[in-house]
């Protein structure tokens, strides 16, 4: 059987595997979860008795977790009560000693009921079941008791993970509730997207409506709309908190729901497959525009998105009778398809190399809302890389029968744009583009001839960081060259901004409020990482992450792969013109 600090490793590693930089990192951990990493980094040496195929998939989840709770029990429980002493560094290299007791603390919130409330008696009363504590002793645990003029002693090690997460370059997702019961057990509740009880409620759900949706902004609308009357506490909670929580938080919410879409087997019994490992069954598919510039035309292809947590480079998608490999990109998304797509969407393709994942689908939709490139927004390049942030132009794909409906929502101050739209042609006839497309406005009430809603702003407020000089990483400016802050919303009181070294998250570098809609300079910063909050009224609205990397420190390197622009038989690369098919090495 492993022992503590094997998992804690696993675990770090799992949760990090495929996680964008900048991104929130949420320490998610369930039974299906637990199935996954025992699978993936124990198995060879302690596989479940019963087996950890989709026939047994409960079993299998069943043992790992039981060994990963026996791991934690024997590190962390000790005369009745709960020991840090043994995880409480935080060493220079690698994860923290804590992840394990804290992934047991979120398995305890994950197995509440879904009936049950957040409440601070329940929660203990979970947390003692998962460490074989005594359930006749209510509340916390010996070990995790604190005076009233103290915090709680588990809050040092969420700080510690914290730390660790913002330093690998992500976002810390957990922390402190308002003041109240839930301050200190908000920390475990916030990982908790999802419990078992909401995954099936919604497979029910979807099955019944016979839902099919593909798409994550079509499930965000039906989840905003929705999910407040949905009789499970849990997913009720979720759906009043995604309007006012951060971007990322809302982005995490509504992919949860997602995936539980993508994991049902429409040709299966409701609970068959989906209950066993919620398996991702099929990829969908988003659109890149590859424009050129000279021409001022644009191809869209198909973009298609990884599944979670995903490395492997072992499927291909066949399409007009010939197969092509999927090749990695970026994190979460593989490389572009070559040849036009219809933006209608509606279309499936045959995927080939696993046992689950059988389709790619482009979802149908009447408009697509294209932003820029996260990693570079000087490109010029569009994709569906997410819904727009407050306060971001965007490119708006729309089919012709949008035109009215939009020209209501300009008139009546809701969303603009530069110029006219612009006409398509063939292949992409009968659709339009809109350009530099802005929210001007969150109140669309009574204005909506058409169902936008996915467009409609859910966020207090978001940060921009424009200008300075960035290296080729995301998030990162070379030092003496910064970035301005610039924080779009449409509160006019009561904004604020606070900058933090991650090395030292409780000594503000800047700390004051701000007013809507301007830029602010940073203060200088040596090189490092830091993280930038938001605040509105007190709530943070939004977090970013910056670095600053110094000149010693920058290295050059080759492209990973030829640019260029096709101007008919021959191709542009800066200022040499290749024949198309040519090595670039060779003279034009």
């Amino acid at each position: 059987m492993p022992a503590y600090r094997p998992w804690n490793r696993a675990l770090a590693g799992y949760f990090a595997k495929g996680l964008p930089p900048g991104e929130p990192f949420y320490l998610s951990v369930d039974d299906d979860a637990l199935l996954a990493v025992g699978a993936e980094w124990f198995g060879g040496e302690n596989p479940p008795e019963t087996g950890a195929t989709e026939a047994t998939g409960e079993a299998g989840a069943a043992d790992y977790a039981a060994d990963f709770l026996r791991a934690v029990r024997q590190q962390c429980v000790a005369g009745g009560g709960i020991s840090l002493d043994s995880i409480s560094g935080r060493p220079e290299d690698g994860p923290p000693d804590c992840i394990g007791l804290l992934a047991a603390m979120v398995l305890a919130a994950y197995r509440m009921a879904p009936d049950e409330d957040a409440a601070e008696i329940n929660y203990f009363t979970r947390l003692r079941e998962v460490l074989g504590l005594d359930l006749n002793e209510p509340g916390r645990p010996a070990g995790l008791r604190y005076p009233a003029n103290a915090s709680a002693p588990e809050e040092q090690l969420w700080a510690a993970f914290n730390h660790w997460v913002l330093r690998n370059g992500w976002l810390p997702s957990a922390g402190r509730g308002p003041e109240g019961p839930q301050k200190y057990t908000n920390y475990p509740l916030s990982q908790t997207l999802l419990r078992r009880a909401d995954k099936e409620h919604l497979e029910r759900l979807f099955r019944d409506a016979g839902i099919h949706y593909q798409d994550e902004g079509q499930i965000a609308v039906w989840f905003l709309r929705e999910g407040p009357g949905l009789p499970s506490f849990q997913l009720r909670e979720l759906a009043k908190d995604a309007p006012q929580a951060t971007p990322e938080r809302f982005n995490a919410i509504i992919g949860a729901v997602f995936e539980v879409a993508s994991s049902i087997d429409w040709n299966a019994p409701a609970g068959s497959g989906l209950a066993a490992l919620w398996t991702q069954r099929r990829l969908t598919a988003g659109l890149y525009r590859d424009a050129n510039p000279l021409t001022d035309t644009a191809e869209y292809l198909l973009y298609p998105r990884k599944p979670q947590r995903w490395e492997s480079e072992s499927l291909s998608v066949k399409r007009d009778g010939q197969s092509t490999p999927l090749r990695n990109e970026r994190p979460r998304y593989f490389r572009p398809l070559p040849g036009p797509v219809n933006p209608a969407g509606g279309q499936t393709f045959p995927v080939t190399g696993h046992p689950h994942i059988t389709e790619l689908v482009l979802p149908a939709r009447d408009f697509w809302a294209l932003t820029r490139d996260p990693q570079d927004e000087t490109s010029g390049v569009f994709a569906s890389w997410g819904r727009p942030r407050l306060g971001e132009t965007f490119l708006l794909l729309a089919r012709q029968e949008c035109a009215a409906p939009l020209n209501l929502l300009q008139e009546e101050g809701g969303l603009d744009w530069e110029g006219g739209p612009v006409e398509l042609p063939e292949p992409y006839a009968g659709w339009l583009e809109y350009r530099e497309c802005r929210v001007v406005s969150p109140n669309w009430d009574g204005i909506m001839a058409r169902d936008f809603d996915e467009l409609r702003p859910h966020t207090r407020a978001s940060i921009s960081l424009p200008g300075g000089l960035k290296t080729g990483q995301r998030d990162t400016w070379i030092a003496g060259y910064l970035p301005e802050v610039y924080l779009a919303s449409f509160d006019p009181v009561g904004l604020s901004v606070r900058v933090v070294e991650v090395s030292q998250p409780d000594l503000p570098i800047l700390d004051e409020g701000i007013e809507a809609n301007r830029a602010v300079a940073l203060p200088p910063l040596t090189p490092g990482d830091y993280a930038i909050e938001a605040l509105s009224s007190g709530r943070i609205a939004d977090r970013r992450r910056l670095s600053v990397a110094a000149w010693e420190n920058l290295e050059s390197a080759d492209p990973s792969e030829p640019f260029g622009t096709p101007i008919g038989a021959y191709t542009l690369q800066g200022a040499m013109l290749y024949a198309a098919g040519a090595p670039a090495e060779s003279e034009g």
